[in-house]
């Protein structure tokens, strides 16, 4: 029976990491121990809005935001020859 998520999976994304937290414990023979996994997806995380340089605050939505915007300033670079 597939378990209920816990209060702090509130958005689609962390719904995805718990789902696949889940399946890698089990798979790795954690059973229902997979803390482990979803502190390793927290790191992923934080360490890609580091790289941005973007604040560990940000919803999904504003994710989402930053980078269609980034990717349409690459693709205007491209086009103009500069990247």
């Amino acid at each position: 029976m597939p378990r209920k998520p816990p209060k702090y999976v509130d958005t689609v994304r962390r719904l995805i990491y718990w789902q696949y937290a889940q399946l890698i414990a089990n798979a790795a023979g954690f059973g229902g121990n997979y803390g482990f996994v979803i502190s390793c997806y927290k790191k992923l995380d934080d360490t890609v809005l580091d790289a941005y340089g973007w604040h560990h605050g940000l919803t999904d939505d504003e994710i989402l935001e930053r980078l269609v915007a980034f990717n349409l300033e690459r693709a205007a670079g491209r086009e103009g020859g500069t990247a």
